[in-house]
């Protein structure tokens, strides 16, 4: 079943458009709202302007569970802690909890995904990009 056809059904060159667009919009997101990301990629020599597309998804610096506890609790959060809803977190049983912090539009985001479908079915209405465990 298709939802959304302009989405779901658009040919290649567009939806390579559409990822560059959203990557070139996420890396300045964190570029200018996010210390640790900023220094990250100032220290491979990239700025936002750098990446033009996926083709240069490459040159980004990868998180790593180091970088998740070197900035606990709050350091990889790229809006105001006061714009932050709700707050996720591993157990912490292999060293410290990973966060996982929500703005108001990602939590509405994720209650809308569970109310698009007639089936009795439901998935999470938050997903959880890291283990948990």
């Amino acid at each position: 079943m298709i939802w959304n056809p302009s989405k779901e059904c658009m040919d290649r060159d567009t939806l390579h458009e559409l990822q560059s667009a959203r990557l070139r919009k996420i890396v300045e997101h964190v570029y200018y709202g996010n210390e640790y990301y900023r220094n990250k990629m100032q220290e491979v020599g990239l700025e936002p302007t750098d990446i033009n597309g996926i083709e240069d998804l490459a040159k980004l610096p990868f998180t790593t569970y180091e970088d998740l506890r070197a900035t606990y609790p709050f350091g990889m959060k790229s809006v105001p802690l006061s714009q932050c809803v709700r707050l996720q977190s591993s157990s912490g049983t292999t060293g410290k909890p990973k966060i996982a912090l929500y703005t108001r539009k990602r939590r509405s985001r994720c209650i809308l995904s569970t109310a698009l479908t007639t089936s009795p079915i439901r998935r999470s209405g938050i997903s959880w990009p890291l283990p948990t465990g």
